[in-house]
């Protein structure tokens, strides 16, 4: 699937909330339309809950109706994600809605970056030996650095790594395993 810009206040607002990226990460996790049973019950939650949240992400343009299936004489809906990736791209983002913008990304970036960091120590709890209180091997890694970068070689960087991710977003063959993926690319004041 392809990488949507969130440019108006209305997708920018439901893509930012915690609860609703959880349940966007269920979407992308199945690989197939869901209803909200299904992601309520993954979730553990409540489907009204669940139901007010996808109708906010459905309105916003961030999932769809996929298709409907009559069950036991009830018309299920079927949801999906409208892209395989969703970013903020400040540059196409309307003056008018640029402070809006910013209150929200600030929530958004705290909020992927708690779930990304759920991830990781969970990863590590779960490679965790718990006699010994030492980690055993695992296949993730972690780590921060600069580089440095022509405005052409950043733009190059990104479309690699968005192409990379969109081949890799569907399970594919069996053997394949799930990633946690997380990034952050962003240009520092070199005296920080």
């Amino acid at each position: 699937m392809k990488t949507k810009i969130l440019t108006t206040e209305e997708e920018i607002k439901a893509f930012s909330d915690p609860y609703r990226l959880k349940i966007l990460s269920h979407y992308h996790r199945l690989n197939e339309p869901a209803t909200v049973k299904q992601i309520a019950d993954k979730m553990e939650q409540t489907p009204a809950k669940v139901h007010y949240h996808v109708k906010k992400l459905e309105k916003a343009g961030i999932l769809e109706l996929s298709h409907t299936k009559e069950v036991n004489g009830i018309i299920a809906k079927y949801y999906k994600p409208t892209a395989g990736d969703f970013q903020i791209n400040n540059k196409e983002i309307d003056n008018s809605i640029r402070n809006v913008m910013l209150n929200e990304s600030q929530k958004m970036i705290a909020n992927i970056y708690d779930n990304s960091k759920e991830y990781v120590v969970r990863s590590f709890d779960k490679y965790r030996n718990t006699k010994k209180g030492e980690l055993k091997s695992s296949s993730g890694v972690v780590g921060g650095t600069e580089i440095y970068l022509t405005d052409k070689e950043h733009e190059e960087f990104l479309e690699y790594i968005d192409k990379f991710v969109e081949k890799h977003q569907n399970k594919g063959p069996s053997n394949k395993k799930v990633y946690h993926f997380f990034r952050a690319l962003f240009e520092i004041d070199e005296d920080d």
